[in-house]
């Protein structure tokens, strides 16, 4: 295989740069590795040892000018009154598409119905025709994207100056060595939060630069999404896990459902396992909404409901699907909404008097009043929408299957494709303050800044298959994650540095070819390709489980009084209150808007340096939210 030099790379975006129609663009991270120091001498111990990763992906789809840096620049600079105008009101009622959200979590809840009941199978095709239904922007599930793994160094990104260095790297492997490269194209520049921020931070100290390679004024920070749906899994973790000391009993929580289904608590809160507990989530949503359906028809079984009809009275006795998305609709609003919280923790709505009819109703069913004594809270007060018969196991469910919800479709957005729709889920980002503040960067990029073409050009291409197979769709940050996992071992077992020649020139540059050369090997003889993954057993059984404990507590119907120790947070509205009541949102613009403000005072640059960014760094100030002293 041998080296792939520098210039390989080069030369595909020298000769992308001449194409309208393909670009490259640069995804990075961090790498690290603990190097262990077997031979014990004096003098020897173990090293951490650091570096930057990166990869080029090839842009596709283009149309002449839809990179255009000139005109990109433009329309930011148009875009600067909007910016300054922007409010917590203008992003709930122009940016939140809320009957694209209702849309999707009814589709959701009659997914789990078909997918659960066999005598309903036959809709398979109709859940499916609802789910494209939901598409924004498909991208084209057979493409295979182009990837080039860049040569690792050894600039550490967390530091400003360290990001400069790296991104310098990746810029001059990609062949922008001077100005006239970029030939007026813009470049993504992807990474996860840290990445994110600190190419922020990297602009904004740059910004007075003249030089558009050196200044980066060509680079467009985009926010690469895998570790923000990361983040969300946590926070959903996190909030309805439950009192640490109640939790396990209450039925409500997360905590309750793990020790039937045998998860254990994480070790991590902060970060806890994605796989194990995205899992949990996937479970228990699916065991809550079908309890929602076994409330709605009034069973204790929802699979023997469904078998008794067939049965009896035949399969044209079976609801139609137009039916069953008429009461997914009301399902959601009963169970699976923020007005459905507040009407669980508040006094009794109106709307069953008025009605009189319980089964059109948009409010949980009525039960019995909870005679058993109520488990106490940490919480010593009640909060301030709370009612006095409030039923917090119901407000708890509701809020945990609302959020649940987003979170699984963060995940079916993202493997089918369609980053538009990915993209209306971490406008919910809760009420996390640094993936906030990066969203509502996102934002402005995305929605007031970027013109059209630009703005397609992005969603066309936020996501990567490295298969060319539907359904295989991950994000960038999530692929260098796989990347840097192989790398890091390599430099573990050979004691390298990731700057050192053989690691940079010939082993980083050929990480996903050492992925793939088995199955390349087996497929010139003819082998049949072998899966890589463990065979998943069916969540049948789990599902079930979940259902179980869900209709013992007779978790969806209100119950007065109700509370086992639990009181969940509403984080959407809790994030809405900082950012609209608490001057969060105009703090983060005006600071924001720096940039603007020195973009327009060039720095001269002494004749033989070519990077001043050494001196451009922000002075210490004093953060008056933490108390401390911020470089």
């Amino acid at each position: 295989m041998g080296e792939r030099t520098t210039g390989a790379v080069a030369a595909t975006y020298g000769s992308l740069s001449s194409q309208d129609t393909k670009a490259i663009d640069i995804v990075m991270d961090n790498v690290q590795q603990r190097q262990q120091r077997h031979d014990v001498r004096i003098g020897t111990r173990d090293d951490m040892v650091t570096g930057s990763a990166g990869t080029g992906t090839v842009l596709e789809g283009l149309q002449p000018g839809d990179l255009s840096l000139t005109e990109i620049l433009k329309s930011k600079a148009a875009a600067k009154d909007r910016r300054m105008a922007l409010n917590a009101d203008e992003v709930y009622d122009n940016f939140l598409d809320e009957g694209h959200d209702m849309a999707v979590k009814v589709t959701q809840f009659i997914d789990a119905l078909v997918s659960f009941i066999p005598q309903l199978s036959d809709m398979s095709d109709d859940v499916e025709a609802l789910q494209k239904k939901l598409g924004k922007h498909q991208i084209d599930p057979y493409r295979l994207t182009e990837v080039h793994p860049l040569g690792t160094n050894g600039a550490n990104e967390v530091s400003t100056q360290g990001l400069n260095d790296a991104s310098t790297d990746f810029a001059e492997q990609i062949g922008l060595t001077n100005e006239d490269k970029l030939r007026d194209r813009a470049v993504f520049w992807h990474g996860d939060g840290k990445t994110y921020n600190g190419w922020l931070t990297l602009k904004r100290n740059l910004a007075g630069l003249k030089n558009m390679l050196v200044s980066f004024r060509y680079a467009v920070p985009v926010l690469a999404p895998w570790h923000l749906k990361w983040t969300g899994l946590g926070r959903i973790i996190n909030c309805f896990w439950g009192d640490r000391e109640y939790g396990k009993t209450d039925p409500s929580t997360l905590a309750g459902m793990a020790r039937a289904l045998n998860i254990p608590p994480p070790s991590d809160w902060a970060h806890p396992h994605f796989y194990k507990y995205a899992h949990l989530v996937e479970v228990v949503a699916t065991g809550h909404m079908l309890h929602c359906w076994e409330t709605h028809f009034g069973c204790d079984n929802l699979e023997s409901y469904f078998k008794n009809i067939v049965e009896t009275r035949g399969k044209t006795a079976l609801p139609s699907f137009a039916e069953l998305v008429e009461i997914a609709k009301l399902l959601v609003k009963r169970f699976a909404s923020t007005r459905a919280f507040e009407q669980a923790v508040g006094p009794h709505p109106m709307d069953d008097v008025i009605s009189g009819d319980e089964s059109v109703s948009e409010s949980a069913p009525i039960g019995e009043k909870w005679n058993l004594p109520a488990i106490p809270c940490a919480e010593e007060k009640p909060r301030e929408y709370e009612h006095k018969d409030a039923d917090w196991v119901l407000g708890n469910s509701i809020l945990l299957l609302r959020d649940a919800l987003e979170f699984l479709e963060t995940c079916t957005a993202t493997a089918r494709g369609d980053p538009e729709r990915a993209w209306e889920t971490y406008k919910a980002c809760g009420e996390h303050h640094n993936y906030a503040t990066y969203l509502i960067e996102m934002l402005c990029l995305i929605e007031l800044e970027l013109r059209a073409r630009a703005r397609m050009a992005l969603m066309d291409n936020w996501l990567v298959n490295l298969k060319g197979q539907p359904g295989h769709f991950q994000e960038r940050d999530l692929m260098q994650e796989h990347f840097n996992f192989w790398l890091e071992e390599l430099s573990q077992h050979k004691g390298k540095q990731f700057d050192d020649h053989w690691f940079r020139r010939t082993i980083s540059p050929h990480v996903h070819r050492f992925l793939r050369i088995k199955d390349q090997m087996e497929a010139s003889v003819a082998l049949k390709p072998r899966r890589k993954e463990h065979t998943e057993p069916p969540k049948t059984n789990e599902i079930r489980e979940a259902m179980r404990l869900c209709r013992q507590a007779d978790l969806h119907r209100r119950h007065d009084g109700r509370l086992c120790g639990s009181k969940a947070e509403d984080h959407f509205a809790k994030g809405y209150k900082k950012l609209a009541f608490e001057g969060k949102l105009e703090k983060y613009i005006e600071k924001s808007l720096a940039v603007w403000r020195s973009e327009n005072v060039e720095r001269e640059m002494p004749e033989g340096v070519r990077d001043l960014s050494v001196y451009l760094h922000e002075p210490i100030h004093h953060d008056p939210d933490t108390g401390r002293l911020v470089i």
